[in-house]
């Protein structure tokens, strides 16, 4: 069957409630008989679509300073107002990131674990910040990282502890855009500088990626591989 006609049948058979509801407004004297206004309410499926008019969910992250807070603006990452600059020594980010971190020397990486935040650098003398990478949600595979026995039952062996034992606590922001647990990816791209041109595949949505300045990436990790996904983790990582 035509899809045009089916649709015109649908939309039809809505006016008509429409006009039959006005109606009865009208009997009961009610001051609002608008077609319009009646059809609003009724706001069928087929008018509306999220990702086109739907707005954003409001996070509800202080930003009072009460809580630890990363804002990714321009090309400079900010903790607690303090900047964070990939090629800056790692004895630097050592002394803006609360806390001991676990460090393993031999990788030049460390793991702030109570932040969820890891961060790489040069194995050279320097030692300038390569990376940042920003843990925001477990997935089940992240929680059974060395859980999981092999096929033929023996028990699995736990890989290096390279992960942080928690996610990030506090607020985090891209763009002036609060990104909250519940945040979808396509609202981060919506609200996102045009110069990130962040985006993902056309058919796997996954890993979507952007510009971080001119000599940096933006990375990110969802839950699925639509844009409706959640982001588990964010990463900025120096060009090569």
């Amino acid at each position: 069957m035509n899809k045009i006609f089916v649709l015109g049948v649908v939309i039809s058979i809505l006016m008509a409630e429409a006009v039959a509801q006005s109606k009865s407004y009208a009997a009961a004297g009610s001051s609002d008989q608008s077609l319009f206004n009646h059809l609003s309410r009724i706001k069928p499926k087929i008018f509306i679509d999220k990702k086109e008019t739907g707005s954003s969910r409001k996070n509800t992250s202080s930003g009072d300073g009460t809580q630890p807070e990363i804002v990714l603006k321009n090309d400079v990452i900010y903790f607690n107002a303090r900047p964070l600059r990939l090629g800056e020594s790692l004895t630097s980010w050592k002394k803006i990131l609360p806390g001991a971190p676990r460090c393993i020397s031999s990788m030049t990486f460390c793991i702030w674990d109570r932040l969820g935040i890891e961060v790489g650098a040069e194995a050279d003398g320097a030692q300038k910040v390569k990376y940042l990478n920003l843990h925001l949600i477990f997935s089940d595979e992240d929680k059974n990282i060395g859980q999981v026995a092999y096929p033929d039952g023996r028990p699995a062996e736990f890989p290096p502890d390279l992960t942080p034992h928690h996610v990030f606590p506090g607020r985090v922001e891209l763009d002036g855009f609060a990104i909250a647990p519940e945040t979808e990816f396509w609202e981060i791209r919506k609200h996102a500088d045009a110069d990130r041109r962040l985006d993902c595949g056309l058919r796997d949505c996954s890993h979507p990626s952007g510009a971080f300045g001119d000599n940096a990436h933006l990375y990110m990790r969802l839950g699925g591989r639509s844009d409706r996904a959640h982001v588990l983790e964010l990463s900025v990582d120096a060009a090569d």
